[in-house]
């Protein structure tokens, strides 16, 4: 069967390049074209667009960019219908998706949501176009399935997939001293340039510790140097999460999919982020929930503190820094992050979701 897989950012090509991976084990004749990254590429041909284009992140960054994303939506249209899938799969990317969504719907194509938009925290009339143009809708964090029970949206809920990424034998143990920190600059091009400012400041006030920076493979390596000229010898640069991960004693992290990672693998962290002015004024007054980050979210309570927007300059992060020093304070976190583990399922959700698509189309075609 035919399916067509629309990501717009890095995570979206990590949940879909092991989704693409577990469908072809349920239909041997599984083709693809998608939307997405490098993982994505790694599972498949068929690639008709890039995130390095489409992952474009904050309210004042979308509207700026308007003429492009409608250029994106033309495109789309014009891939699906050349491919004629037997389903799209949306994987998170909400602003771009449900309106794809609506549309293959009025061209009666079968339809999957794949991370549910965060209709939890903001933007809950979303759930309306949930309910009339996704046939089958799967979420992965915990507390999402009361919201949408209380909604009256079908949806299933197999545990989070970055559990099948954790190597367990690369779990952190508790440090007795902290040498290295890790930095994530977050996946996204204008996150890079809000954050690396601040993380440039830090490294030059901090020259005793090591530092690494997480890069990622869609974003050019100079994009990164470009803040270090000359380069102090106390950084580098590191594209693989487990192995920056396996070196680092303490990491700085932008909001978003590796604070979870990070929280799985046991390495103690702070959550950071940076956006636009108007972009965060605009969603101050949208959002509705206490915290930002999925460590905290998922557990309902602060585990690792959040600097965000004018809390986060190079002062607040050295006294966040100067606690992540206390043995007491990194037991305590580790304690926490084993309870988020305990709350995020079995370790085969992306097996059991592509069960479920491909189930249903054979149903159909029975």
């Amino acid at each position: 069967m035919k399916y067509y897989l629309i990501a717009g950012e890095s995570s979206g090509d990590t949940y879909g390049s092991l989704l693409m991976e577990k469908i072809k084990l349920h239909d041997n004749e599984a083709n693809f074209r998608f939307w997405g990254g490098p993982k994505m590429l790694d599972i498949a041909d068929g690639h008709d667009m890039s995130i390095e284009k489409t992952s474009i992140m904050g309210l004042w960054e979308v509207f700026k960019n308007l003429r492009k994303i409608k250029s994106f939506f033309n495109q789309a249209k014009t891939n699906i219908t050349d491919f004629n899938p037997d389903i799209i799969i949306f994987i998170d990317y909400p602003g771009f998706n449900l309106r794809m969504a609506k549309w293959a719907k009025t061209k009666s194509y079968k339809t999957a949501y794949y991370i549910s938009p965060q209709i939890w925290a903001w933007r809950q009339y979303r759930s309306k176009s949930i309910k009339r143009y996704i046939d089958l809708m799967f979420i992965i964090l915990p507390f999402e399935q009361k919201l949408y029970n209380s909604l009256g949206i079908k949806f299933y809920y197999f545990g989070h997939p970055l559990l099948e990424l954790i190597d367990s034998n690369k779990v952190k143990s508790p440090v007795l001293q902290i040498k290295t920190i890790a930095l994530f600059p977050g996946s996204r091009i204008q996150e890079i340039r809000h954050h690396m400012p601040v993380f440039t400041e830090l490294i030059k006030l901090k020259p005793e510790y090591k530092f690494l920076i997480s890069t990622v493979s869609h974003i050019n390596q100079k994009e990164y140097k470009s803040y270090f000229f000359p380069s102090p010898e106390n950084i580098e640069f590191i594209s693989d999460l487990k192995d920056i991960i396996s070196q680092s004693d303490i990491a700085v992290a932008s909001s978003g999919t590796v604070t979870l990672q990070l929280a799985l693998y046991n390495l103690p962290h702070l959550v950071i982020y940076k956006t636009s002015f108007a972009s965060f004024h605009i969603a101050k007054r949208l959002v509705q929930t206490k915290y930002i980050s999925l460590p905290n979210l998922i557990a309902d309570k602060p585990i690792v503190k959040e600097l965000i927007q004018s809390k986060f300059d190079v002062n607040e992060i050295c006294k966040e820094l100067e606690l992540l020093k206390k043995e007491s304070y990194r037991l305590q976190m580790s304690k926490d992050f084993q309870m988020i583990r305990s709350l995020l399922g079995d370790s085969n959700a992306s097996d059991q979701i592509a069960e479920s698509i491909v189930s249903y189309l054979k149903e159909d075609v029975i």
